[in-house]
């Protein structure tokens, strides 16, 4: 529930000028990422979009106008700046009592549109707020809260690239997520593989490098992150996907899951681009209707009573496995 009840405008200025990061920030030289493979770099422009989301919300008087102001940004970049304002909105509802039910807002004014990125963001603000300010992480949907880490090891390696791949992992306290330290640890690293994707330029040969050091339990979820962030941000042609599924080896299946739900995210948020088909074909092996038919018919119902903890896992595996078995019919 909203309340009208904010600071003045200068004020609201003052502070997405005092907390929003610099465009220095999400510029790869300065984080030390490798050179783009081919063609140009996506990294800035996707980082730019997630600032122009994170200072929307942050100037706006609430969740609800930030929200609609998203719909006036190129629609190529609005799930970016999706993930940019849940960040500002969650930090806003840690540091201001008026704001605290605002990441439910934002969901309510987008009806769900940006919800896997939303949830994205949300873990980017864990990953800045000191733990007593963190929101009651149980109250989410089982079935997506798991991006929550996603985003918090997504986070970890663009910020923090050096320290979290020497360490093959992130600070994340996993006791304290409700679905446990296990699953905890496999979606930090689907977020991990999902920052791999810009950290390595978009290079199949040095992201599979970079996964082979990683113990072999995670690899799945690694590859996982990496068919993600290859399906959503794209920046590489057809041919560098299909490498993608080559040098992943018996991991490809996690790729094209990962891109599945890239696909699905698109399509449900209404920002499909040129490059969502080509993904689709190349790593899901079909267009994107059928692929998004898939991903929902795949996905668990919601459990009465206590929350399924495992629905995320769960649907992941499901939509793994009709990917691979798909893949099957058609090459036999």
């Amino acid at each position: 529930m909203e309340t009208p009840a904010d600071l003045p405008i200068p004020l609201r200025r003052l502070r997405a000028t005092l907390t929003t990061p610099g465009v220095r920030e999400v510029d790869p030289e300065r984080r030390g990422f490798r050179p783009w493979e081919a063609g140009p770099s996506i990294v800035a422009p996707v980082g730019h979009a997630f600032l122009d989301g994170y200072r929307i919300a942050m100037t706006e008087r609430g969740p609800a106008q930030a929200a609609r102001r998203l719909d006036d940004l190129p629609r190529q970049w609005q799930g970016f700046a999706a993930e940019g304002a849940a960040m500002a909105i969650t930090i806003r509802a840690a540091l201001e009592p008026w704001s605290r039910h605002g990441f439910a807002t934002f969901e309510a004014v987008t009806e769900g549109r940006h919800s896997y990125m939303a949830h994205v963001g949300l873990g980017w603000a864990l990953a800045r707020l000191p733990r007593p300010f963190w929101p009651d992480l149980t109250t989410l949907d089982p079935a997506v809260a798991p991006l929550v880490l996603d985003g918090y090891g997504f986070h970890e390696v663009f910020f923090h690239s050096t320290r979290t791949l020497e360490r093959r992992g992130t600070g994340f306290p996993e006791h304290r997520w409700p679905g446990g330290a296990g699953a905890a640890r496999q979606s930090l690293m689907q977020g991990i593989g999902r920052g791999l994707w810009f950290w390595a330029g978009g290079s199949p040969t040095g992201i599979a490098d970079v996964v082979a050091r990683f113990d072999r339990r995670f690899s799945g979820s690694l590859w996982a992150g990496t068919g993600l962030a290859a399906a959503y941000a794209g920046g590489r042609d057809r041919t560098a996907l299909a490498e993608l599924l080559t040098v992943a080896g018996d991991d490809r299946r996690w790729v094209r899951q990962g891109a599945a739900f890239a696909v699905e995210a698109r399509h449900r948020a209404g920002t499909v681009n040129e490059h969502t088909p080509v993904a689709s074909a190349a790593l899901c092996g079909g267009p994107v209707a059928d692929v998004v038919e898939l991903v929902g018919s795949c996905r668990p119902r919601p459990a009465d009573g206590a929350p399924d903890r495992t629905a995320y896992e769960s649907w992941r595996r499901a939509v793994a496995t009709a990917l691979e078995a798909a893949d099957d019919v058609v090459g036999a």
